[in-house]
């Protein structure tokens, strides 16, 4: 008895044991596996993934999409009988499992660093996209196009590691950062979709035999090529537009610690926050929200950004306040400098004074005005307390 033969007999006798009132669902057994494969891929990557300026956290990521890259092309060969190898061209579920295994390792590290970063509704839009991609990668692939759905999804891949990785290497971050992730991930799209279709044993004959020259490419119209290019033009236009709107949080920036205080103090140790005790209810209360405004207080916003080694840029504090007929009104836009590489993150703080009773946000921006985070609290009359609790940012 083949291997074949052995694992069919195996799953029918496995299959036969199986409750009837359960077997009707046996065909969503995959996108439950796949589903409890990525809960527990991204527990794991949230406790294992830490510093994202982490060299070998990247090159990890970075073989592992190659490896993607690899098994494309194997996949596109075994469909085509092209491969050579008959035992693999027999299975082609192998490759396709493997490349589900990659697409989830990718996916769950993307899901977590996106995520830690992600500060606003319109920057978990991205998040939930790489969510939906890999929850449903087996859905997508097994439906219309699935050629073209798999070289969008490593170009989704490949954009998504190029995003937060070129800043990391260049020590800079603009828009100059998507052009060449969108340069360079169209660039190994091509590559891989160029490889997956050369034709290799039909040439080595040719050059035996001399005959007739056959095509450079398997099969590939013209069609195929406007399919395939459609596709990865309209996936890099959907992420400009979506960089553009701000749903791509800025990685590798990440604010760290934020609060707000009546007066942020520098020492040896660090800076200090001082903050009014809370009342009872309140026992694990560590800045002043809400913040008890008296005659002559000032508000002061602390920020601790992480930011890589050898990145300089201007962070600034965008002062907001809640008016019912206007909605969100600018107060005042205040910045300061930070230089990266401090693995608990580089401070600062803006303070006003002309401030009122309300509802207030204080929005973390790039000089170029991309959202690193927010943070929201609220200004109430005083009662005469003094700010006597401190926090240290070591």
């Amino acid at each position: 008895m083949s291997l074949g033969e052995l694992l069919t007999t195996a799953k029918q006798a496995v299959v036969e044991r199986i409750p009837e009132p359960i077997r009707p669902f046996l065909p969503f057994t995959p996108a439950a596996v796949a589903l409890g494969g990525l809960l527990t891929g991204l527990a794991w990557n949230s406790v294992m993934l830490h510093r994202i300026d982490d060299p070998r956290t990247r090159w990890r990521l970075f073989v592992v999409l190659c490896l993607l890259g690899v098994l494309l092309t194997l996949e596109r060969r075994v469909v085509d009988k092209r491969l050579g190898w008959v035992w693999m061209e027999s299975r082609p579920g192998i490759v396709g499992f493997a490349t589900l295994v990659c697409l989830s390792s990718l996916f769950n590290a993307f899901i977590v660093f996106y995520f830690r970063s992600a500060s606003s509704l319109k920057m978990y839009v991205f998040g939930g996209l790489l969510l939906f991609v890999i929850a449903f990668a087996r859905v997508l692939k097994q439906h219309a196009g699935g050629e073209v759905v798999r070289m969008v999804t490593f170009l989704l891949c490949s954009m998504s590691l190029f995003l937060f990785s070129i800043p990391l290497v260049t020590g800079s971050m603009g828009g100059g950062v998507f052009v060449m992730a969108a340069v360079l991930s169209l660039a190994l799209n091509a590559v891989v979709w160029l490889v997956s279709r050369i034709q290799i044993r039909p040439w080595l004959t040719w050059l035996r035999e001399r005959g007739e020259r056959p095509a450079v490419l398997h099969e590939t119209g013209i069609g195929n090529v406007i399919a395939h290019g459609t596709a990865w033009g309209g996936a890099v236009i959907a992420l400009a537009v979506m960089s553009f709107v701000g749903a791509i949080p800025p990685l590798p920036l990440v604010i760290i610690q934020s609060g707000v205080f009546h007066d942020i103090e520098r020492t040896e140790e660090g800076y200090v926050g001082l903050y009014e005790p809370g009342p009872w209810y309140a026992p694990f209360r560590s800045d002043d929200h809400p913040f008890a405004l008296d005659d002559g207080d000032r508000v002061e916003f602390f920020t601790a950004l992480f930011a890589p080694s050898g990145m300089a840029l201007e962070v600034v504090h965008r002062w907001d306040m809640w008016e019912p007929d206007n909605g969100w009104v600018t107060q005042d836009t205040l910045s300061f400098d930070v230089t990266g590489g401090r693995d608990r993150g580089f401070r600062g703080s803006t303070r006003k004074r002309a401030v009122q009773p309300g509802a207030w946000r204080v929005v973390v921006l790039t000089k170029s005005g991309r959202e690193i985070g927010r943070r929201r609290f609220t200004i109430v009359d005083g009662h005469g307390g003094e700010a006597t609790e401190r926090r240290l940012f070591e």
